[in-house]
C-alpha cells in the first residue's frame, strides 16, 4: 500500500465517503457540501515506476497522467474509493471511464459518473442550460450513490471554505516568490493536500504560511515562471533551486490554474459553475479559455518580474504541446528565456541529463 492509499484509508477509518475526481477541475464545492470528501487523483508518479495493469488497456503513447490513474484504480479495485467522478478534458481522459469499467470487470463494483463540461463559451446559446442539466444529473447521482442530500445552505458554506483555500494557496505561492519558502516545499504540500479533507487542508496551509512568513527573503536574480500540467518530481525542483533558479510564480494546472480564480457567489450551483468554467484561469484542458493563455502568461511574468519560462511537459499531452511552439515564439520575442523539460514514465532515470541542461540554463540566466 502506498502513501496515497494510506491517506485514503485514513479518511475511511474516520467514517468519510471518498469520491475520486479526475481530472483537475471538478465541482468540488458541490461534492463537499453533500458530506462527501472529494480527492483529486493526481500525484501518482513517485509510487509507480511501471504501469503493467494500465498497459493492458491504455496505449503506451497516451500521457502518463492517464496511465497512472488507470494503474491506481485497477490495483486498488475500489478499496480506497467509494466512487469515481470524471469529466471530459482530452481524448485520452474522455475515453477512460469506459476503459476503467472494462478493466475492473464485473467482480469490482465502483460507482462511476461522467460529468460533461461544455467545450465552448458559456455565452453560446444553450451552454448554461446544458451545464445546469449536467449538474442536476450529478446531484441526483450523488444523492443516490452516497445517500446524501443537497442543500443550498451547505453549498454556500462549502463555497466560503473553498474561497479561503484558494486565498491560502495564492499566499503560499507569494511566499515562494519572495524567497521565504522553497517552491519545492509548496509543491510537495499541494500533492499531499489532494488526499486530505478540506477541513484539514486549510489548517495545513495556514501552518505552512505561519512557518514561512517570518523567514528572511533569499536574494536571487534568476527569477523564473514554471508552467505545465503537473509540477516536476521534487528531485527536479530541487535541482532547479540548487542551480540558483527561483520559481517566483507558476502556471501549473494542478496548482495556480486550479486555485487562481474564485467565482462571485451565486445562489445556485449552475450559475456558480458557469462563472467558474467561463472565467477560470486559462488552461489548455478548458478549451473556451485557451485564447486567453498567452495574455495570462505574460501577466504572470510581468507581475512576478520573472525573466524566464520553464515548461514541464508530460510527454504525449496533446493540448499542452499544441500551444507550446506558439507560446515559446511569443515569449522569446519579448526577451523571455525559455527551457522545455519533458517528462514521462520512468523519467527518474534521466535526472543526470536533465541536471546538466538545467545547470547550463541557470548559468546563462545568472550571467
Amino acid at each position: 500500500m502506498n502513501a496515497i492509499q494510506n491517506q485514503l484509508e485514513a479518511l475511511h477509518s474516520q467514517g468519510n465517503k471518498v469520491l475520486g475526481c479526475f481530472p483537475l477541475y471538478p465541482p468540488l464545492e458541490l461534492i463537499h457540501s453533500m458530506g462527501i470528501v472529494p480527492v483529486i487523483l493526481w500525484g501518482f508518479k513517485p509510487f509507480f515506476s511501471q504501469v503493467p495493469l494500465a498497459d493492458r488497456h491504455v496505449q503506451n503513447y497516451a500521457c502518463s497522467v492517464g496511465r497512472y490513474l488507470m494503474e491506481f484504480v485497477l490495483q486498488d479495485k475500489g478499496k480506497s474509493l467509494d466512487g469515481l467522478l470524471m469529466y471530459n478534458a482530452c481524448d485520452t481522459l474522455r475515453n477512460l471511464p469506459e476503459i476503467i469499467q472494462k478493466g475492473l470487470g464485473e467482480e469490482t463494483v465502483l460507482p462511476l459518473h461522467s460529468f460533461h463540461i461544455p467545450a465552448l463559451s458559456m455565452d453560446r446559446s444553450g451552454a448554461k442550460e446544458y451545464l445546469h442539466d449536467r449538474l442536476d444529473e450529478l446531484i441526483a447521482w450523488l444523492e443516490t450513490t452516497f445517500s446524501a442530500k443537497f442543500s443550498l445552505e451547505s453549498f454556500q458554506h462549502s463555497v466560503n471554505l473553498y474561497g479561503q483555500l484558494r486565498q491560502l494557496m495564492l499566499k503560499c505561492q507569494a511566499l515562494a516568490g519572495e524567497g521565504k519558502a522553497l517552491f519545492s516545499e509548496y509543491a510537495a504540500l499541494c500533492e499531499t493536500l489532494n488526499f486530505m479533507p478540506l477541513e484539514a487542508q486549510i489548517p495545513a496551509l495556514e501552518k505552512f504560511c505561519a512557518q514561512k512568513e517570518a523567514n528572511k527573503p533569499a536574494p536571487c536574480n534568476a527569477r523564473v515562471l514554471m508552467s505545465g500540467i503537473l509540477p516536476p518530481l521534487r528531485e527536479v525542483l530541487e535541482i532547479l533551486e540548487s542551480a540558483g533558479l527561483r520559481i517566483v510564480a507558476n502556471d501549473i494546472a494542478s496548482m495556480h490554474r486550479a486555485w487562481a480564480y474564485t467565482p462571485a457567489f451565486a445562489d445556485d450551483p449552475a450559475a456558480y459553475y458557469a462563472d467558474l468554467y467561463e472565467n477560470h484561469f486559462p488552461c489548455t484542458t478548458l478549451l473556451p479559455t485557451a485564447d486567453r493563455r498567452l495574455a495570462a502568461l505574460e501577466s504572470l511574468l510581468e507581475n512576478s518580474q520573472a525573466r524566464a519560462w520553464i515548461f514541464a511537459g508530460e510527454k504525449f499531452c496533446e493540448h499542452e504541446y499544441f500551444e507550446l511552439p506558439y507560446v515559446e515564439k511569443a515569449l522569446k520575442a519579448r526577451g523571455i528565456s525559455t527551457l522545455n523539460l519533458e517528462f514521462s514514465l520512468g523519467d527518474e532515470q534521466n535526472l543526470g541529463a536533465m541536471k546538466t541542461r538545467i545547470e547550463a540554463f541557470a548559468e546563462i540566466m545568472n550571467d
